[in-house]
């Protein structure tokens, strides 16, 4: 575009909107790769917690289990050393949850 002289160093509106639209697609664009980045350490972040939580609900699962599996044996040798109490519990439980229906 020809400038008319005595218009020395200034823009016109045209020019001026085209320089700031430049402006704005170069700060746009940072700004995406930006929240492309940031995106990109979210997501891996969430997938190492995930894993993480994976893991650590595994390893309750585990604990558990074993919890589970301690008590079992200490019933069961309960019941061997009291087999009596353990009917007449079992007994007791049994009429209470015949009641409660």
């Amino acid at each position: 575009m020809a400038r008319k002289k005595g218009r020395k160093g200034k823009k016109t509106a045209s020019e001026m909107l085209e320089s700031e639209r430049k402006r704005v697609a170069k700060a746009v664009g940072r700004d995406t790769q930006r929240a492309s980045e940031i995106m990109a350490e979210l997501k891996n972040e969430f997938r190492k917690n995930v894993k993480k939580g994976g893991k650590t609900l595994a390893e309750e699962a585990e604990m558990g289990k074993e919890f589970l599996m301690k008590e079992e044996k200490e019933i069961e040798e309960y019941i061997k050393k009291n087999p009596f109490k353990a009917v007449g519990i079992a007994f007791i439980v049994g009429l209470l949850m015949g009641k409660m229906r």
